[in-house]
């Protein structure tokens, strides 16, 4: 375990709402910043998503139809399996945020969900 040390005014008002959320103050910091790393997990898949929409033409002509895992607009790897990539990639970089997509004609793909409907008896 890591102690981090709070600055005191910090600490009052940490202390104040956990009471009010009937949490420790331990509890109430592991929450947020969880949820701030969640967040700032998904900003950078984000911002790797439009870099991969602006090279989207060049990244179409070396790796149609493939999967690729881009990072920092750099391809780090690519294959048709998508299981395969991710393995590779979660074995060498572990939980970054990293971007993997399929390499397709358009640069965001469209999935129509159809909803099951019941048929009348």
């Amino acid at each position: 375990m890591t102690a981090i040390t709070l600055r005191s005014n910090l600490l009052i008002q940490l202390s104040k709402e956990a009471e009010r959320r009937q949490k420790s103050v331990d509890e109430l910091v592991n929450d947020w910043l969880e949820d701030q790393l969640w967040l700032e997990w998904h900003r950078k898949i984000g911002e790797e998503t439009k870099r991969f929409q602006e090279q989207h033409p060049q990244l179409l002509k070396q790796y149609e139809g493939q999967h690729i895992a881009m990072r920092d607009g750099v391809v780090l790897d690519h294959d048709p399996d998508l299981l395969a990539l991710h393995t590779r990639i979660r074995a060498s970089y572990g939980d970054e945020p990293i971007l993997m997509t399929l390499v397709t004609a358009e640069p965001i793909q469209t999935f129509k969900i159809r909803s099951p409907r019941r048929l009348r008896a």
